[in-house]
Order: C-alpha cells, then structure tokens, then sequence
C-alpha cells in the first residue's frame, strides 16, 4: 500500500523546454527535477491560474537549482552590436528576471508552488528553511552559435569574462565590451550561469551528478567572485581547467594563484582533455556507475506512480530521504559502489542468499547493504516479500551495530537470478541512533541467528579508486 497520490510533472512545452528537461532528468534522475512549475495566482476566489515559476527546477537536498530557458532566434540586420544587444535582453536578461522572480517566490511562499497550470497538484515534497539552501542561477541561451562562430571563431560557444557587469554586456563603447561575451549578468541577484548550445548538454553530460554539478557550479563562483579568473574562451574550457586540477583535499578545483595573479584559460582545453587516454579510460570505467542510477530511477519511478509497497507507516518524505542520500553520491562514488553490486550479482549461486555492505565512498556517515534473496517458488510472493524485507532489516541493523560511526543505512534487497523476469526491489531507510545494551544484546542475537558477518556470507570492501584510471 502506498499513502499518497501518483506525482504528474509536466514535461515542457516548447521543443527546447522539452530537451532541457531531458537532459536535467538524466542529471539530476526525475525525482529532484521539475520542469514547468507553477506559482499560485488567484483571478478570483474559486479559481486559480498558474503563472509559470520557472522553465525547470532542481530540488535536492540543501541546493536548488534555477533554470530559465529564454532563448530566441538571433537577428541579422547586418549590424552585430545591435543584434547582440537584442538578443542579449531577451535571451539572458530576460532569464535572469524569471530566476529572480522565481527566486523571490521560492522563499517567500514555498507553500504554494504546483506542478500543474491548474495549482491543483503542490510540490510533493517540503522545501529546506530558505537560509540552509544554497541558490544555482542557470541561464539557457540558446541560438547565438552560429552567429558566434561567424563573427569570431571558436566553437560557438559564448565567452566569459568577468569584467563585464550589467548593462555593460551591450554598451560598444565600455573597454571591456564584447559581442558574445558574458560576465556578471546582474550584481544585484547573485551570480548567474549562462549555458549556450555548445556548453548546456557537455556540463548536464559531464558533471552527470547533482554533487558532480553543484561542486563545480560553487567552485566556478568562489574563483570569479575571489577575482581570479580574468577570461574564459568558453565554458567547456572553463570546465576541462576544473576537471584537470586537484586540491589538497582530492577534490576538483581551479588552480592556485599568487596575490597578483589571474587566470586565462586556453582556448581548445576541454577538446585536449575529451582526447586523452585518461578521459577515455574514465568514461569507460563510469559504466558500472549505470546500475546505480537506474535502481534509484526504478524506485523513483514507484514514488512517481504511488505504486511503491510500503507497511503502511511510511511516507513519501522517507523515501525520498533515501533515494536523495543515494542521488547525492557522485560519480566516482556510483561507480565504486555499482561494481560491488555487479560483482555481487554475478558471483552469487540463484539459490543462496548475497549480501554485501558497504560504507558510502564520499559520505562516511552512511551505509549502503545490498541483498540477493532467492526466491521460491512454493512461497505466495507477498510472504516472500515479507520474508526478504524482514531479513534486510535485521542486517542493517547487525551492520550498524558493528559499525557505529555509520549514522544511516540504506538497504537494498532483490531476487537472486539476474534474469529473473519481473525482478522486484525493496527499499529501507534505517537510522541506528544510540546504541543501548540492549540494542546490541538484540543485533548480536540477529548476528547468530542469521549467522551474518561469518566468512562466504557477506562482503564489505573498503575500496580506493582513482577517477581516472591508469592505462
């Protein structure tokens, strides 16, 4: 049984909207991405109108993510000062105002926000108090690629140079001014991304990971907000400089200055990083990140059409808790804990039980436990369910016992044969809290009888692994 109503969110409705919202489910998986939102807008008091929120909107855990898609066709009058000036306004400051109003919305009535035109169907999920989020601005402005090409070379894509500011961007006689250049659009509001035809679907492709996506998006705004980048020929550049250089913590950043210093990008960076071997080798071994995404794409899908089985108490705040602790795994991290489910999956004879648990590789408080539970067939499926479901409970918590610095598990549990037709998936989300005497006395028992833990039984591997792996 389930306890609320199928979500319905719109698709988009234009074809760009549509392949924004495409790429941002891909990302982001479709439980945290909403395209085509609405505010409530009453004409009168027994009916409401919607007015669009913004063209897409990404909701995970502390982050949100404001996408405007805006763009238009450029203009050719012959005169290129004029035509970029045109479509700047309606391209780029025109998202910019739909994300401050949007933004201005967001934190003022965050009750009243609907997937439908009619404002019959509310956000299903509660926001974050305004203060613990962190806000993203994404200008979409597509269509100025050609033209860009044309007019100075390059791959179409737009330029960033973050000595532009506000009306700057169209004023020809400013020093810094330059036709397809783009800097800080509007002080005022905040830093915002604009994503063009080249750089929108490389970022949404590359950085295919909320955590992936937002550590770049905050690393890019700390630099030019510190003053250290001077120009970027493009995005992608930007991105590939981000991509090849590593802090003192291991995590992706910008390089380093001296006081004085500040970045220039080279052009042509991010086609000599898509080129090496390491990156190569990189996207290969992200293949085995692939199980991970599509078993929180299953379980999202379940939530989407209130079709997940639940006992009754849950709700679909819980199992969003535990599919987003999964969402936010980045891709190293999928790929890790992907291989382990593989390798589990095939290792394990149709007729025995497999488990495996694992500590998440980049959120050392949470834990992951995988079971294959064959099933029988002279059991009624519901009692199997009940049977498998039961045995998943009781490993994590044997798991979290002998595992106190874990604070949350999330277990996993599906049947044994891979090829099994109709596979099924249950889902639970466990919080060990403070272990008493007799919580331990109560696992320690669970770990005898189900003789978990013992050598052939379960497997936990503590793994190392290098993003982009030597050839």
């Amino acid at each position: 049984m389930t306890m609320w109503e199928p979500i319905k969110p719109a698709s988009g409705t234009t074809p760009t909207e549509r392949s924004l919202a495409r790429l941002c489910a891909k990302t982001f998986l479709q439980l945290w991405s909403f395209p085509n939102l609405y505010r409530d807008q009453r004409s009168s008091s027994t009916s409401r109108i919607g007015k669009e929120l913004c063209d897409l909107l990404v909701v995970c855990d502390k982050h949100l993510i404001i996408f405007s898609d805006k763009s238009c066709v450029f203009p050719d009058s012959g005169n290129i000062d004029k035509d970029w000036s045109r479509w700047y306004k309606r391209s780029i400051q025109g998202s910019a105002k739909q994300i401050a109003g949007a933004e201005r919305w967001l934190r003022d009535f965050p009750n009243l926000i609907f997937l439908d035109e009619q404002c019959q169907q509310q956000f299903p999920f509660k926001l974050q108090p305004w203060n613990q989020f962190t806000v993203h601005r994404i200008a979409v402005a597509l269509n100025a690629a050609d033209r860009c090409r044309k007019e100075i070379g390059g791959t179409g894509s737009l330029l960033i140079d973050p000595n532009i500011v506000g009306e700057y961007h169209i004023k020809p006689a400013e020093e810094n001014y330059q036709p397809f250049s783009v800097g800080w659009i509007d002080p005022k509001l905040g830093y915002v991304h604009v994503l063009d035809d080249i750089t929108l679907e490389i970022l949404l492709t590359v950085l295919d990971t909320v955590t992936d996506f937002v550590d770049y998006l905050d690393k890019k705004v700390e630099y030019i907000t510190s003053g250290k980048l001077h120009w970027a020929p493009g995005e992608e550049d930007l991105l590939a400089i981000y991509l090849n250089n590593i802090n003192e913590v291991g995590k992706h950043d910008f390089p380093k200055l001296v006081s004085n210093q500040r970045l220039v990008v080279d052009e042509g960076s991010w086609s000599t990083l898509c080129n090496s071997s390491s990156y190569q080798a990189k996207c290969i071994a992200d293949e085995d990140s692939i199980i991970w995404d599509s078993i929180i794409e299953e379980f999202s899908q379940h939530v989407f059409d209130a079709t997940l089985l639940t006992d009754g108490s849950s709700n679909i705040q819980d199992h969003e808790l535990a599919l987003r602790i999964m969402a936010k795994e980045c891709r190293v991290a999928r790929r890790i804990l992907g291989r382990e489910i593989l390798q589990n999956i095939q290792r394990v004879n149709r007729d025995y039980i497999g488990c495996i648990s694992m500590q998440s590789p980049s959120q050392p408080e949470i834990g992951y436990v995988y079971i294959l539970y064959p099933f029988e067939v002279s059991m009624d499926h519901s009692q199997y369910r009940e049977f498998r479901k039961l045995y998943l409970q009781e490993y994590c918590i044997v798991f979290g016992c002998m595992h106190k610095d874990i604070k949350k598990i999330i277990g996993i549990a599906t049947e044994t044969d891979f090829g099994n037709q109709g596979r099924s998936h249950d889902l639970i989300y466990f919080e060990p809290g403070d272990w008493t005497t007799e919580k331990e006395l109560n696992a320690k028992e669970i770990q005898e009888r189900r003789e978990l833990f013992i050598e052939g039984k379960a497997i936990k591997r503590e793994t190392i692994e290098a993003e982009y792996p030597s050839q």
